[in-house]
């Protein structure tokens, strides 16, 4: 799930991010806390499909999630949506989405994922099962947010940089 960025200086970086004043990465951090609105806001809406297809319709639809033949001779239909999104049959995954933002000295740590105590079956959704094709929501939604991240982090840099009398 998490991205990973190599940054060409880090070592000075690093000490540039050691040695700032109280308040002078709001900017930075301030950035990450919009991604992260952006990329849960982005997965649930990967994992809160709602409209017709209830699990009676896709099981009268020969559970077309499914792999291999349909049960019971049924063929199975064509998936009604792409597999990076999922339908709200009970709202227990889509409440489970949780994200965060974590500092430590020479890191910034952008999470979002789902709480396996909570759904227990995510391991299935996500990777598929013997029965069931994977629905990666989680990576679909990185894919679609990380430029905008990025961006979000640059600008957040930049504008650290700036405060501190520095940059263009």
């Amino acid at each position: 799930m998490p991205g990973v960025a190599f940054v060409k200086g880090l070592e000075q970086l690093t000490v540039n991010l050691k040695n700032l004043k109280p308040g002078q990465d709001k900017h930075l951090a301030a950035a990450l806390v919009e991604a992260q609105h952006l990329l849960e806001k982005t997965v649930k809406a990967k994992a809160g499909l709602v409209d017709e297809h209830t699990l009676k319709v896709l099981a009268d639809m020969g559970h077309p999630y499914g792999i291999g033949p349909g049960k019971k001779g049924k063929p199975r239909q064509p998936a009604p949506h792409p597999d990076e999104f999922v339908h709200i049959q009970s709202g227990t995954l889509n409440a489970a989405i949780k994200s965060s933002v974590t500092f430590t000295e020479t890191r910034a740590i952008l999470q979002c994922g789902v709480d396996e105590n909570e759904v227990p079956y995510i391991r299935w959704l996500i990777y598929g099962s013997s029965v069931m094709r994977p629905r990666d929501f989680l990576g679909h939604a990185w894919l679609d947010c990380r430029d905008k991240i990025r961006k979000m982090v640059q600008y957040g840099i930049s504008s650290m940089i700036r405060s501190r009398g520095g940059g263009p």
